[in-house]
């Protein structure tokens, strides 16, 4: 069977010590993609791209590094300039894949016409019993609404169509994601699909990285609802509930975070 149009976006920072296993899960799949991008966004130690692995023989490579730090926006947008595919996957340098993700949800894409999809996703690792991926999984039509309450997608389970893809706002340093879906969010041709087919290995909230900040992700969050409602991309009604939404959600994730302290 031939490999997937797909071209997979890595943003690269300082991650040396999970680059290769997220790598693996890239090399690992059952079916191969057109190409990998890894886009260094100025790492204290440069990332120089490993001797090619034989699961990755046919998917070469290209490695895209930035002199100075510019943030995960610039990285994605870096990649999804360079890829070739019909469609691009991200995926992040501390995170993995299952091995059926792409064949899985590249095959939903061609067949329904989707442009834009994700699933499920794991904070941690899955113990091995749950890692098989039921075929045919269930997927569904996201609804805009729905981005009021949560963020449907995480960045690492997303696959867009290349074409018309309207890129992330480099402006923002967090909630960049969510921003870049609700503009490239299409009515009946953006998906979720009923399946966890990436994992990371943090927990969301608390242990580093750009989530590790309660306030800083809550007020880029809200940055991102202000520039969404000045572009006119949401209206006043989604603006209002979003925010309030955000609002509610603010003192639970502080009480999460304490409680996890005190139970360690």
């Amino acid at each position: 069977m031939p490999g997937a149009d797909v071209s997979v976006v890595i943003p690269l920072f300082d991650a040396e010590g999970s680059i290769e296993r997220c790598l693996r899960s890239v090399a690992s799949q059952s079916l191969s993609v057109r190409e990998v991008i890894v886009i260094d966004d100025a790492s204290a130690v440069s990332f120089e791209a490993p001797r090619p692995l034989p699961e990755l023989a046919g998917s070469p490579i290209t490695v895209i590094r930035f002199p100075r730090n510019r943030g995960a926006a610039a990285a994605r947008n870096a990649g999804v300039a360079r890829a070739q595919g019909k469609y691009v996957a991200f995926l992040d340098a501390d995170d993995a894949w299952l091995p059926e993700k792409i064949a899985v949800q590249y095959t939903l894409m061609e067949a329904g016409g989707w442009s834009l999809s994700g699933h499920g996703y794991a904070f941690l690792p899955l113990a091995a019993g749950q890692r098989c991926v039921a075929l045919p999984p269930r997927s569904r039509a996201v609804a805009r609404h729905e981005f009021i309450i949560t963020n449907p997608f995480f960045t690492p389970t997303v696959m867009a169509l290349r074409a018309g893809f309207k890129p992330f706002d480099e402006s923002f340093r967090r909630a960049d994601d969510y921003k870049a879906w609700l503009e490239n969010f299409r009515g009946g041709r953006t998906f979720l699909i009923d399946q966890v087919m990436a994992h990371g290995f943090k927990q969301p909230i608390g242990e580093g990285g750009l989530t590790g900040s309660v306030t800083a992700m809550h007020r880029g969050f809200m940055r991102v609802l202000v520039s969404l409602r000045r572009e006119g991309t949401v209206s006043s009604l989604f603006y209002l509930a979003a925010t309030g939404t955000e609002l509610c959600k603010l003192p639970l994730r502080f009480i999460r975070v304490v409680a996890k302290k005190v139970l360690r």
